[in-house]
């Protein structure tokens, strides 16, 4: 089973998307496809873990793929892949930090 991290780029930036109307345009075709695969969505402490299911290689490299748009646009968020038997789960967190600050 593949894991990867990826840390925020900016963790004490603004909590404040930074995506532009015409790249949301640009990766809605994209995003529409992956969340099609979406078995659950559920909170955590630190932010929502999200359940693909699906093929496993499929899905590593949609979700892959949508980490690296949405580190840009999020840098505030830490990101955690892990490739699953059925699929690929997708964890979003505010870092450790950051949640004490916010008191979240």
């Amino acid at each position: 089973m593949k894991t990867q991290t990826i840390p925020a780029s900016q963790p004490d930036a603004p909590l404040e998307c930074l995506l532009t109307r015409e790249d949301g345009q640009r990766r809605q075709p994209a995003i529409d496809t992956l969340f099609a695969l979406l078995d659950r969505q559920e909170q955590t402490a630190a932010g929502t873990l999200f359940v693909f299911r699906g093929d496993p290689e499929q899905l590593w490299t949609m979700v892959n793929a949508f980490v690296r748009e949405e580190s840009v646009c999020c840098p505030f968020y830490d990101f955690a892949i892990t490739e699953t038997a059925g699929g690929v789960e997708l964890d979003v967190n505010l870092p450790p930090q950051r949640i004490e600050i916010e008191g979240l």
